[in-house]
């Protein structure tokens, strides 16, 4: 099974990313880009890859307790960036502002608990971010554009309460990643 965690998103967020969208659309218009579908955004805390399904116990738990030592807290979307960078992207995305703290501490909760099961090679830093599209090819005037848009004051942010995390698996389709959620656990306080 391919699974990760994640944080779900209010209707509101999905509303901001929409419409960050729309904007990236018309300013990007001649790059080629696969948009991510609004139904199936969400906060990634920690990709684990391929798992063995007699693991999903141990993935279970780990994650709820990583809930259980964590407290609700407050996000807040911020402006747009690229990976893996911004003159050069592959993923665009609208940055994540908020009490970072509180989400850093449950996602070093969550990649602690699960670093028995994840492959012990991914180090990477953990940049939160809500993925708006990914780049196939972006031309000189759509670099342009995005680099005007990183420099223009961000969108208006949208706050959101986190009072829960999920533990999901994603198959691979040719129409797009099909998510199932294998457990919600709510934060200890909430």
């Amino acid at each position: 099974m391919r699974l990760f965690v994640a944080l779900a998103l209010p209707g509101r967020v999905e509303e901001r990313l929409g419409e960050a969208q729309s904007l990236l659309k018309r300013e990007l218009s001649d790059a080629d880009i696969r948009w991510q579908r609004l139904e199936q955004s969400h906060l990634t805390l920690r990709f684990l890859g391929e798992v063995e399904a007699r693991a999903l116990p141990a993935c279970r738990l780990a994650v709820s307790e990583a809930a259980r030592r964590s407290r609700p807290f407050t996000l807040s979307t911020a402006g747009f960036g690229a990976f893996p960078t911004p003159a050069r992207p592959s993923v665009l995305w609208l940055g994540v502002g908020g009490d970072r703290e509180e989400l850093d501490h449950l996602q070093s909760l969550v990649t602690a608990g699960l670093e028995h099961v994840a492959d012990a090679s991914r180090t990477e830093t953990f940049r939160p971010h809500l993925t708006l599209g990914r780049v196939k090819r972006m031309g000189q005037a759509a670099r342009s554009a995005f680099a005007d848009l990183l420099n223009a004051p961000p969108p208006a942010p949208v706050s959101w309460r986190v009072e829960s995390v999920a533990l999901l698996s994603s198959e691979l389709r040719a129409s797009g990643a099909r998510y199932e959620e294998l457990l919600s656990a709510r934060l200890a306080a909430s």
